[in-house]
Protein backbone atom coordinates (compact mmCIF):
# COMPACT_ATOMS: atom_id res chain seq x y z
CA UNK A 1 0.00 0.00 0.00
CA UNK A 2 1.72 3.00 -0.86
CA UNK A 3 2.22 5.89 1.74
CA UNK A 4 1.56 9.20 0.89
CA UNK A 5 3.88 12.10 1.72
CA UNK A 6 3.97 15.83 0.66
CA UNK A 7 6.69 17.96 0.59
CA UNK A 8 6.29 21.61 2.21
CA UNK A 9 8.38 24.55 1.75
CA UNK A 10 5.81 26.75 3.94
CA UNK A 11 4.48 26.23 7.55
CA UNK A 12 0.77 27.00 7.64
CA UNK A 13 -0.59 26.84 11.29
CA UNK A 14 -4.55 27.65 10.99
CA UNK A 15 -4.19 28.70 14.64
CA UNK A 16 -3.63 25.31 15.90
CA UNK A 17 0.20 25.42 16.99
CA UNK A 18 0.87 25.52 20.31
CA UNK A 19 3.40 27.28 22.04
CA UNK A 20 6.14 25.02 24.27
CA UNK A 21 7.99 27.85 25.29
CA UNK A 22 9.77 31.11 24.36
CA UNK A 23 9.72 30.92 20.56
CA UNK A 24 9.27 27.09 20.56
CA UNK A 25 5.93 25.46 18.65
CA UNK A 26 4.41 22.28 18.17
CA UNK A 27 2.18 21.57 15.13
CA UNK A 28 0.23 18.87 14.81
CA UNK A 29 -0.86 17.80 10.76
CA UNK A 30 -2.95 15.25 9.05
CA UNK A 31 -1.36 12.94 6.66
CA UNK A 32 2.78 12.24 6.28
CA UNK A 33 4.25 15.61 5.61
CA UNK A 34 7.94 16.14 5.13
CA UNK A 35 9.34 19.97 6.43
CA UNK A 36 13.14 21.03 5.85
CA UNK A 37 15.38 20.00 9.10
CA UNK A 38 17.42 23.82 10.18
CA UNK A 39 16.40 26.02 7.36
CA UNK A 40 14.27 29.18 7.75
CA UNK A 41 10.81 28.61 5.98
CA UNK A 42 8.02 31.00 5.91
CA UNK A 43 5.06 31.14 8.39
CA UNK A 44 1.79 31.73 7.24
CA UNK A 45 -1.84 32.05 9.10
CA UNK A 46 -3.88 30.07 6.16
CA UNK A 47 -3.77 29.11 3.00
CA UNK A 48 -4.34 32.58 1.34
CA UNK A 49 -2.55 34.74 3.96
CA UNK A 50 0.24 36.60 3.17
CA UNK A 51 3.84 35.56 5.23
CA UNK A 52 3.32 36.29 8.99
CA UNK A 53 6.95 35.01 9.85
CA UNK A 54 10.38 32.87 9.45
CA UNK A 55 10.76 29.50 11.44
CA UNK A 56 13.17 26.48 11.38
CA UNK A 57 11.99 23.40 12.21
CA UNK A 58 14.03 21.32 14.72
CA UNK A 59 11.36 18.26 14.82
CA UNK A 60 9.50 16.04 12.97
CA UNK A 61 7.94 13.45 13.83
CA UNK A 62 5.47 10.58 12.00
CA UNK A 63 3.28 8.58 13.89
CA UNK A 64 -0.37 7.38 12.70
CA UNK A 65 -1.20 8.80 9.71
CA UNK A 66 -0.10 12.38 11.45
CA UNK A 67 2.87 14.55 11.04
CA UNK A 68 4.24 16.47 14.53
CA UNK A 69 6.52 19.14 13.86
CA UNK A 70 8.49 21.47 16.37
CA UNK A 71 9.63 24.64 15.28
CA UNK A 72 11.44 27.92 16.65
CA UNK A 73 9.88 31.03 15.42
CA UNK A 74 12.39 33.45 14.56
CA UNK A 75 10.90 36.64 13.03
CA UNK A 76 7.31 37.90 13.33
CA UNK A 77 6.57 40.08 10.69
CA UNK A 78 3.50 41.26 12.50
CA UNK A 79 1.43 40.33 15.88
CA UNK A 80 -1.71 40.36 14.28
Amino acid sequence: MPMPLTLQGTIVTNGKEKRLGGNLFELNLEGYQLFLLDVPVNVRKNEKSGEAGTAVVRELTFKNGKTTIVYDLESLHSVN
